[in-house]
């Protein structure tokens, strides 16, 4: 969507039809789910006013997560085109996790060795409103490496920073809002909390006014599920595993094992089938490309043997691995729900 709203200031043809703008708004909120939303509409009138005006849901890929949704936008391909798959990955022959969001600066690793894609940001001016923190972060090198990055710690702010740009014409602004997304991990998406930074979004967007010809859309990378402690499975305690190499990565809903053995895949699989049920899917890459989840890869240096997918309420760690911070989240997303994956596309002014 970034890039039709780039295509739209320049009254050129765009996948979401966008009309003719002066100026371009995109907010990403890391994590407003559709139904999370829904849920909590009497927090937010003015945000569920300008849903119902200008309707319009899309779906996130499979997993549902940051990583995937964010590079997504900032590249305008699908992620088996920029292929950065997952949260926590693993490179083909290698056993060393690679957190692609938040790892770069302790794997003292170079964004630019991952990238084989070309950003939205290095071929187009785009100016990013963000929390400062995220300014000299890996993942921003990543995704924004040539945009011109502005700090700014509250929503309001952000929102105001960007109506002041969206005055200049053909001037394409990007804002990210995590305050959600981060509540809702720590907190879940139901909680005070969570709601809390619902009303301080609706809020702002109330009080901001972006200028005539001003496109603005809002949107999502993925929603959340809160998941009982209770219902985690330990991928380390699997017995389908014993005896088998292997390293995990994906997400909490959606978690990746990278066998050692590769040949061993589909006597592992039919294993895990039997020992976990109904209540998650084991499947392969190539499983999701036939389901219309994912496409087929351009590469395959990151694609996992096995792919196991939370159908029912359960979130999958590997205590080998998992940092504590990690394994007490209450809100989690990355697999196929309406609720992890059908987001917002709302639109205004094109």
């Amino acid at each position: 969507m970034l890039a039709s709203a780039i295509a739209a200031t320049r009254g050129e043809p765009n996948p979401l039809s966008f009309g003719k703008v002066k100026s371009s708004v995109v907010v990403m909120v890391d994590g407003l789910g559709l139904q999370n939303l829904e849920a909590f509409k009497g927090h937010a009138p003015h945000l569920m006013k300008l849903q119902s005006a200008n309707s319009r849901s899309i779906r996130s890929e499979c997993p549902s997560t940051t990583v995937l949704g964010l590079v997504s936008l900032a590249s305008g391909l699908r992620a088996g085109l920029h292929g950065l798959i997952g949260y926590n990955v693993v490179k083909a022959g290698d056993t060393k996790i690679t957190n692609l969001l938040s790892g770069w600066e302790q794997n003292k690793a170079n964004p630019a060795d991952w990238k084989t894609y070309q950003t939205l940001s290095e071929t187009n001016l785009i100016t990013v409103v963000s929390p400062s923190a995220y300014e000299r972060s890996g993942f921003t090198q990543l995704t924004m490496p040539s945009a011109q990055f502005i700090g700014a710690e509250t929503i309001d702010e952000r929102l105001r920073i960007a109506s002041k740009i969206a005055e200049g014409k053909g001037t394409v602004t990007y804002v990210y809002i995590p305050e959600l997304d981060q509540a809702g991990h720590r907190f879940g998406c139901a909680s005070d909390a969570w709601i809390s930074k619902l009303e301080e979004l609706n809020s702002a967007l109330l009080k901001t006014s972006f200028p005539s010809g001003c496109g603005l859309v809002l949107t999502a990378d993925h929603g959340m599920v809160d998941i009982d402690e209770s219902n985690h499975l330990f991928i380390d305690s699997f017995e389908s595993l014993s005896g088998i190499e292997f390293v995990t990565g994906g997400d909490t809903r959606c978690a990746y094992l990278y066998l050692q053995q590769t040949e061993a895949s589909e006597m592992v699989i039919s294993r895990l089938e039997a020992e976990l049920g109904s209540g998650v899917a084991v499947c392969t890459w190539s499983d999701l490309v036939e389901s219309g989840w994912q496409i087929r890869p351009d590469k395959y240096d990151l694609v996992p043997n096995i792919v196991l997918v939370a159908i029912g309420a359960v979130a999958f760690y590997d205590r080998r691995t998992a940092k504590p911070a990690s394994m007490r989240m209450v809100g989690h997303h990355g697999s196929v729900s309406d609720q992890e994956t059908r987001i917002p596309l709302i639109t205004q002014g094109f």
